[in-house]
């Protein structure tokens, strides 16, 4: 078997591992939507029923219960179906973004074999995947931190790359913080943060 066949293999079954043991943490859990849970599935309804506007809410924004909304395609459904479609959302989200991570960080360091290690090692995160389970923002906004800084690093431009190509990887960036933001408020220093950095590499390039 060719190392590139062994390494493919080796993915899918770090994949498949942590799928699974997503679906365990999952099914012992409470199975009902309870504090925060309840809080951002009945802003979600709200959501539903009259757009942005109808998601007003004095303590939280509205970027998770859009996300909520999206899940249930913007029906009213019962708390056990929402909580199970947001896993099965958050579940996939998570695991490609380990992969998106993994290939990032293994274009900087130039190491496909780094890549496959960090993709391991974030995949099968059991805390995270645990917070998968869960309807609340803690595991899209950790996601979308993760995938908002690493898109920020520099890395070796290609051969055949254009400047196109750095603005849309410093779009795709911001995006992830910005809306990063909207999921959870106090991620405002990492969006500053973020900003700052592409200012510096465009002022330094």
């Amino acid at each position: 078997m060719s190392p590139s066949a062994l390494a493919g293999r080796r993915a899918a079954a770090a994949t498949l591992l942590a799928v699974g043991i997503g679906v365990l943490l999952f099914f012992p859990g409470y199975q009902d939507l309870i504090y925060d849970a309840f809080g951002f599935s009945e802003l979600a309804r709200r959501l539903s029923r009259g757009g942005l506007a109808g998601a007003a809410y004095e303590w939280r924004t509205y970027g998770y219960p859009l996300f909520v909304a999206l899940c249930t395609g913007f029906r009213e459904l019962e708390p056990k179906t929402v909580r199970l479609l947001v896993f099965l959302v958050q579940l996939v989200l998570y695991v490609a973004a380990c992969a998106a991570g993994a290939r990032i960080l293994g274009a900087i360091v130039r190491s496909s074999e780094f890549a496959r290690a960090v993709y391991v090692a974030t995949a099968l995160n059991p805390f995270l995947l645990a917070r998968a389970t869960e309807t609340l923002s803690d595991l899209s906004s950790a996601v979308l931190v993760y995938l908002g800084i690493l898109l920020s690093l520099p890395i070796a431009r290609p051969p055949g790359e254009t400047e196109t190509h750095v603005a849309r990887r410093a779009a795709a960036s911001l995006f992830c913080v910005a809306f990063a933001t909207m999921v959870r408020p106090s991620n405002l220093a990492v969006l500053l943060a973020v900003c700052i950095l592409w200012l510096v590499r465009q002022a330094m390039w």
